[in-house]
């Protein structure tokens, strides 16, 4: 039928169903986004802590490649920039509600820093999902989230959607919510280090003074939530 055609449907009443929809999913949102800044607590400073690093590290001018590496720096440059494209998507999804998408942003985040080390470690190879070893302590978290944007774990995905028949309002789950959002902010810390690398403060230090300070603190946030178990990496 095409545009044309659907234009010359003309029934206004039935295209109203529309707007119904849109309307109560924002209001369930919005309802959502009321609980974000309570639900999140110290994070919230550690995630703008973290985002400073990450522009502070952006606005300097990538490191010199030898001819043979040019593959890998455009690799490794193509990630860095879905990851930032990703940040803001990532932290809409967890605070309004709409965490069966940020479990699968998270999940891509977290493979991207699989992906870095491989290129760096010169062993990447496209069409291969990348090994999630340098992020290791999730890997328990890894496998939920591949659960969910797999749509292969049905009681998770229930348990993420808060599943009622017939209701399909975003409704607030505080306890995925943050841990969610720490698996973000763990998996962008790696990156950052990662981007520091690419992008280093001088010829002998990947971040400046105060990225460094700045990244330990956030660090320290996340072994204090025990999102990072020192011991255990």
């Amino acid at each position: 039928m095409g545009a044309v055609g659907l234009s010359l449907l003309g029934d206004s009443s039935f295209l109203r169903y529309a707007d119904v929809l849109r309307n109560s999913l924002e209001q369930s949102r919005t309802e959502c986004r009321s609980h974000w800044p309570n639900c999140i607590g110290i994070m919230d400073t550690a995630n703008t802590s973290l985002l400073a690093c990450i522009g502070s590290i952006l606005s300097r001018p990538d490191r010199e490649y030898e001819i043979g590496k040019v593959r890998d720096k455009l690799k490794r440059a193509t990630i860095h920039s879905a990851v930032v494209q990703g940040i803001h998507a990532i932290e809409h999804c967890i605070a309004n509600g709409i965490y069966a998408h940020g479990a699968a942003l998270v999940r891509m985040e977290i493979e991207a820093v699989g992906a870095l080390v491989e290129i760096r470690q010169g062993r990447r190879q496209d069409g291969k999902t990348p090994n999630i070893f340098p992020l290791r302590h999730l890997g328990h978290t890894y496998g939920q989230l591949s659960g969910i944007a797999h749509l292969s774990t049905h009681d998770l995905l229930a348990h993420v959607v808060n599943e009622e028949v017939g209701n399909v309002d975003h409704r607030i789950n505080q306890d995925f919510a943050r841990h969610l959002f720490g698996a973000h902010l763990c998996a962008l810390a790696a990156f950052a280090l990662d981007l520091a690398d690419f992008r280093p403060a001088s010829s002998q230090q990947g971040l400046c003074a105060s990225e460094e300070g700045y990244l330990s603190a956030v660090f320290g946030v996340l072994t204090e939530l025990k999102f990072i178990n020192v011991e255990g990496t």
